[in-house]
C-alpha cells in the first residue's frame, strides 16, 4: 500500500472535523446554568419564570395544585422558553 501526501492530508482534515465536532458538543453540554434560556416552572405551588438559577417573575395568581396533572408535570420538569414573552402565553392558558 502506498501513502501519498494527498491521502495523509485528507485523513488529517477528516480527523480535524471529527475532533472539532466532538469538542463543540462537549462545550455545549458543559455550559453553565446561568447562560441557559428561560424556564417556567413550579415555585411554592405557583409558577415562576427563571433565567438560569435566578427567579425573574412569580405568577402567584396560578395555583399549580389546581392544574391538570400533565401541566403540573411539565411545570415540575420545567418548560424551556426562548424569551420571557413566551411565558405570558402559557400563563394566560393556565389562568384560563
Amino acid at each position: 500500500m502506498r501513502f501519498s501526501y494527498k491521502n495523509i492530508a485528507i485523513t488529517v482534515i477528516i480527523f480535524s472535523v471529527i475532533l472539532a465536532t466532538f469538542l463543540f458538543l462537549i462545550a455545549d453540554r458543559s455550559a453553565p446554568a446561568a447562560e441557559e434560556g428561560y424556564i417556567l416552572k413550579e415555585y411554592n405551588n405557583t409558577v415562576a419564570l427563571y433565567k438560569g438559577e435566578k427567579v425573574l417573575n412569580v405568577y402567584d395568581g396560578i395555583v399549580v395544585s389546581s392544574l391538570p396533572n400533565d401541566d403540573r408535570q411539565r411545570l415540575k420538569n420545567g418548560i424551556k422558553l426562548r424569551n420571557p414573552e413566551d411565558a405570558q402565553a402559557i400563563i394566560e392558558d393556565y389562568d384560563g
